[in-house]
Formats: structure tokens, C-alpha cells, sequence
């Protein structure tokens, strides 16, 4: 008897433990669940909050723009056009430039994106630089760099070249004319071959820039009216050897269309050459006269007449 009471107890008891680890279980199973249900309801309670916070900023700050462009606060009252250099043509004006861009006075400046309008600037045929600023709450600065053309170029129609030998626009009536000609490129030779006639180009331009620093006597009063180009070798060898296309320049001065040979290097040395000659009172002979100057030879001078009955060599 004593037997089966122990073995009943031994089961009780086992049991008990088996109820007491289920029911752990069990609490674990619901503490989880909890868990996840919270932290769900969390999660739909920010993706809810967040879309009503993302949605009143993005009123808001829609509503901040529009206040903005029509705040009077912030409307353009004065703007200053800063234009360099001095020398340019008279129509390059304050006014020109605003009537160009579209731009007045009471314009919000917020509607103003200061790289497009420099943008915009830099597409005008003078413009070479353009900075604009806006300063608030109320003023706009621009500051514009004018090309300044050195020469003239006749490809068809009558173009500019500035100082880095680049033809940026025709010549309309009321523009000056009064530049050098850079005479030798057709128009065809122009589109078939652009970098090598746009090295040619700054060759000239640099040759002229030469002679007025260091000549003057040639350009004060506008002796040079041309410089005329001649390509040394044909086109097309130069470019069935992949070759640079080298150019004879010579001058033509006024007013006597005195014509002077330089070939394709030594400038300087040749002009001195040239001054030495044209100053000795023995030699009686000017550039003012109807002559055409051979300088490409070494350490001579070949002068003969436009319009050649003799060759003398000095």
C-alpha cells in the first residue's frame, strides 16, 4: 500500500511540473505576441505619422514659396550692370543687356536663378565672361567682360576675331570697321579645315599684337590693313600625314598697298630688319611706297614694285 501511495505522489508531482512548464510556455508565447503586435501598431502609428508630418511640411513649405514670390519684400528694386572694358561698342549698355535677358525692375528674386541668367549672358555674341549675384533682400549685380575684336575675317560675310584668334560674330552696320583684314581663308577652306585655319587665324592676331607692342610706328595710324594668309604645303597632304598645316603671313600697309613677304616664323627679328631699311636716309626707300618687302630670306631684304619691272636685292 505504502508502494502505491508513493508511486501516485511521484506522479502528482510530475504532472505539476509538466503544468508548470506549459503554463511558462504558454506566458511566453503571449508576451511575444504582444510584442510583435505592439511593435506593429508602432510602426503603422509612425508610417502614419510621417506621412501627415511629410505632407504639412511640404504644405507648408509650399505655401512659404508662393509667400515668397509674392512677397514685395523680395521684389528686384535695383539692378547694376558692371560692364568691362570701357572700349566697346556704344550700344553695349546697361539697358541693351537687361532687354537681352528679359529682366525688369519688380521681379521676385527668388525667380531669378543667378547660373542660368549668367548662362544666358554668356550666349550673347560680346559676352566672353558673365558673373551674376543676387544681394537681398533686393538688388541684382551682373558683371559682363566684352570681347574686344583685334580683326576683321571675310568668310562669306564680315566677322570679328578677338585676341584669341575666335570669330564670334558678323559686323552689322553699326559696328566698327576699323580693324586689320585677315584676307587668304574661303569660306570652304574655313569648313573643311577649322582647326587648321584657326591656327593660322591666331597666328595672325598674334603677329598683330606683336607689332603693336613692339612696332608701333606700323599701327599708329593704321598702316596695317591686312594680313594676308597662305597655307606652305596643301591641304590634303597635311592631312594624309596627319601634319599641322604651317602659313606664310604678309602685310599689307595703307596707303600706298605697300605688300611685306614674312613667312611662317622670325617676326620679329624681319620687322627690325625691315625698320633698319626703311630709316637709312641712303637707301630712299619707305613703306609708304607702292613696294613689295621680301623678308623671308636670311639677312636680306628683296624689294621690287607692285607692279614689278626690276628686282633689286639690298
Amino acid at each position: 500500500m505504502a508502494g502505491a501511495r508513493n508511486s501516485i505522489s511521484r506522479s502528482h508531482n510530475n504532472l505539476r511540473v509538466v503544468s508548470t512548464q506549459q503554463t511558462a510556455r504558454n506566458g511566453k508565447k503571449k508576451k511575444f505576441l504582444r510584442i510583435v503586435l505592439l511593435g506593429l501598431l508602432s510602426a503603422f502609428l509612425f508610417s502614419v505619422s510621417a506621412f501627415y508630418i511629410v505632407k504639412g511640411v511640404r504644405l507648408v513649405r509650399k505655401n512659404f514659396s508662393s509667400y515668397l514670390l509674392e512677397s514685395d519684400f523680395f521684389r528686384v528694386a535695383a539692378i547694376n550692370v558692371k560692364i568691362s572694358p570701357e572700349i566697346r561698342p556704344v550700344y553695349l549698355t546697361q539697358d541693351h543687356f537687361l532687354e537681352y535677358l528679359n529682366i525688369e525692375e519688380g521681379i521676385s528674386m527668388f525667380a531669378l536663378n543667378p547660373l542660368k541668367v549668367s548662362a544666358q549672358l554668356q550666349n550673347h555674341p560680346w559676352v566672353k565672361e558673365a558673373q551674376v549675384r543676387r544681394i537681398f533682400p533686393n538688388k541684382l549685380m551682373l558683371s559682363v567682360v566684352v570681347r574686344h575684336p583685334v580683326a576683321l575675317i571675310n568668310a562669306k560675310s564680315l566677322y570679328y576675331v578677338d585676341s584669341q584668334g575666335d570669330i564670334f560674330k558678323t559686323v552689322n552696320a553699326q559696328e566698327s570697321k576699323d580693324f586689320p583684314l585677315i584676307s587668304g581663308i574661303s569660306l570652304q577652306t574655313f569648313q573643311r579645315h577649322p582647326q587648321n585655319v584657326h591656327q593660322g587665324i591666331l597666328q595672325a592676331v598674334e603677329l598683330l599684337q606683336m607689332i603693336q607692342e613692339k612696332f608701333p610706328v606700323l599701327t599708329a595710324r593704321g598702316e596695317i590693313s591686312e594680313i594676308k594668309l597662305e597655307p606652305v604645303f596643301p591641304f590634303q597632304h597635311v592631312e594624309q600625314f596627319g601634319l599641322e598645316q604651317e602659313w606664310d603671313l604678309s602685310l599689307v600697309l595703307n596707303p600706298s598697298g605697300a605688300f611685306v613677304r614674312l613667312g611662317s616664323d622670325g617676326y620679329e627679328e624681319k620687322l627690325l630688319r625691315l625698320l633698319k631699311l626703311v630709316q637709312n636716309p641712303e637707301q630712299h626707300v619707305q613703306v609708304d611706297m607702292p613696294l613689295v618687302f621680301d623678308l623671308r630670306f636670311a639677312n636680306q631684304i628683296v624689294v621690287q614694285p607692285l607692279m614689278p619691272a626690276r628686282m633689286d636685292t639690298i
